[in-house]
């Protein structure tokens, strides 16, 4: 990256989306066609070669079904109740932690250039907890992304 393009992505992340930890970020997942909720895992202050997010969703029996047969460790799998996310979920919500979302600065720029990327508020630091611990408690997360959120949160 060159000056002009750390300016861009600095304005971008930290301006116009807040990119931080615990962003919930709103934008459609090209291998399901359709649009859903995602929460920032890092970005601690510097532009990183890639976005770590984990993707949102209502279908909880899919999820621990998908859990089970992945035999992942339960904590893999943070279902959160609507009440501690108010605001943003109407229904429980599962987070597949070993099903992360890598996003490039790039990507992040194209989306809010074409008008499909939306900033929502935060989660909790307790719920943002949860899914750091879940990430790297999954045996499916590469090594490099457990690696990266160690550094990040001192685990």
């Amino acid at each position: 990256m060159d000056k002009n393009d750390i300016s861009i992505y600095s304005k971008l992340y930290y301006v116009d989306l807040e990119i931080c930890p615990g962003r919930i970020i709103y934008f459609k997942n090209e291998q399901i066609e359709n649009y859903h909720y995602f929460v920032v895992l890092n970005n601690d202050g510097y532009i990183p070669d890639e976005i770590i997010a984990v993707m949102a969703t209502s279908k909880i029996n899919k999820a621990i079904r998908r859990r089970e047969k992945n035999k992942e460790n339960a904590k893999a799998l943070v279902i959160v109740n609507p009440e501690e996310l108010p605001g943003y979920f109407n229904q429980k919500t599962a987070f597949q932690c070993w099903n992360l979302k890598i996003i490039t600065p790039q990507e992040i720029k194209n989306m809010k250039e074409t008008g499909k990327l939306y900033k929502d508020g935060k989660i909790s630091e307790k719920i943002l907890n949860k899914l750091i611990e879940g990430v790297l408690i999954s045996k499916l997360v590469k090594k490099k992304h457990k690696k990266i959120l160690k550094e990040i949160y001192n685990k």
